[in-house]
């Protein structure tokens, strides 16, 4: 068995498609994690929503559901308008599009979001949208593990490894087979980014 992780795939479907035939993924043996931000940006944000719901009914506990900042103020734009303000001023229309095209009511479906963990921790690390602040994932804020940039930006840090996502960066710190599909991972969504922007 083996663990995918994969992060900010902003409703690019095709290239998440590309990168789990790279890594075979097998989602009748192989653990799935995502960092968050399944939506907003790329075209296919109902697309990544949909693959995403169903391969966590078939997967069950193999299949870890990160939260991060843009699934967060998806969410919470249909309660508070300067939510809504901000999400929109982060592609978030490109989402409501997305689902519209597809007849699917977004603000149904978001009882499945708020199943998504803040982070998730193993024996070998702690996997969390942005970073931690603190070495302990549980007294860190949910702005902090959603939003902060500090940990990308070189913020001393001697605890356990974490692998994030959140923050563009060049190259990935920690060298392994895992890493090597990160940086995959992200070029093809930075391509992907690119041509939606």
């Amino acid at each position: 068995m083996k663990t995918i992780v994969v992060t900010d795939i902003h409703g690019c479907l095709e290239e998440l498609e590309s990168v789990w035939a790279q890594a075979g993924f097998d989602p009748e043996t192989d653990k799935l994690i995502c960092l968050g931000d399944l939506m907003d940006r790329g075209p296919y944000s109902f697309g990544v929503f949909d693959r995403f719901r169903s391969l966590k009914r078939k997967m069950g506990e193999r299949c870890i559901m990160i939260l991060g900042n843009h699934d967060d103020m998806m969410m919470n734009s249909f309660y508070d308008p300067v939510v809504y303000a901000r999400w929109m001023r982060n592609q978030g229309q490109t989402t409501l599009d997305s689902f519209e095209e597809h007849h699917c009511d977004l603000e149904k479906q978001l009882r499945w979001f708020y199943e998504m963990c803040p982070y998730y921790e193993n024996e070998d690390a702690i996997f969390v949208h942005a970073g931690l602040v603190h070495e302990k994932p549980e007294e860190n804020s949910l702005h902090d593990l959603i939003w902060d940039r500090e940990m990308a930006h070189g913020h001393q840090y001697d605890g356990k490894l974490v692998i994030f996502g959140h923050t563009e960066t060049e190259e990935v710190t920690y060298r392994s087979q895992m890493a090597q599909s990160f940086s995959c991972f992200q070029e093809k969504l930075m391509n992907c980014q690119s041509r939606a922007v």
